[in-house]
């Protein structure tokens, strides 16, 4: 499976230091960014698209950490795109949120991504439970 790389450990540092400031630790923003993620979620479900593919590895987080009810993602899906630490994680969703509400595709669930092969493609992010909560609350 081709590992997905839309951001490096490097380019997402500045965030995670500029947002655990003030916090006791990364992992104290990170449950916090999490929660936070959560809530959005609850009020929207279809904002989970604002994620793109880094929805996996923070619905797996949300779901651990009891932010969120659900299944658990594919292990493999979640492998091909996280970004090995939750911090990371969390600052891939958020950078990728930010980028998607600029550029008013927070809706889209088709996703231009790059990999480690050096390839571009168009990536389908489908969470049929999102989906279908979704369309029970709409």
């Amino acid at each position: 499976m081709t590992k997905i790389v839309l951001f490096t450990a490097e380019s997402l540092a500045p965030a995670i230091a500029e947002g655990s400031k003030g916090f006791v630790n990364q992992q104290q923003w990170v449950s916090k960014m999490l929660g936070s993620f959560s809530a959005t979620v609850r009020r929207r479900p279809l904002s989970y698209r604002s994620f793109g593919p880094f929805w996996w590895p923070i619905k797996r987080l949300m779901i651990e950490s009891g932010d969120m009810q659900g299944e658990t993602p594919d292990p493999a899906e979640v492998e091909r795109i996280t970004l090995g630490t939750p911090a990371l994680d969390v600052a891939a969703a958020w950078a990728h949120s930010e980028f998607a509400a600029s550029n008013q595709t927070s809706d889209d669930n088709m996703i231009t991504v790059d990999t480690e092969d050096g390839d571009t493609f168009e990536y389908l992010l489908n969470d049929e439970e999102m989906e279908a909560m979704a369309a029970m609350t709409a």
